[in-house]
């Protein structure tokens, strides 16, 4: 009988082995979906951040100079003068 008893043991690991390796290849997985997932989400806010930054560099680009140009105008009014000066605070 005991030699039965571990022929039956036996069979049954051989069934649930696959079994319980399928779940833990599941929860693998399930995990590593996670994580991608976490990780495509902060590459999307680096890249959202980077353009941002670009967009300000370009704006900054295009209207320092035109400010520039109106303070050094002799022609502008001096309030108006002051004005843009307050802008490069």
């Amino acid at each position: 009988m005991s030699e039965n008893n571990r022929k039956d043991f036996w069979d049954k690991a051989q069934v649930a082995g696959p079994f319980f390796l399928g779940i833990v290849g599941l929860i693998f997985t399930y995990i590593l979906g996670t994580e991608q997932e976490k990780n495509r989400q902060a590459q999307q806010e680096i890249q959202n951040r980077v353009q941002l930054a670009q967009s300000e560099r370009d704006f900054k680009g295009k209207m320092f100079p035109l400010m520039l140009d109106k303070l050094q105008d002799t022609n502008t009014h001096v309030i108006d003068r002051l004005i843009f000066l307050s802008f490069f605070r």
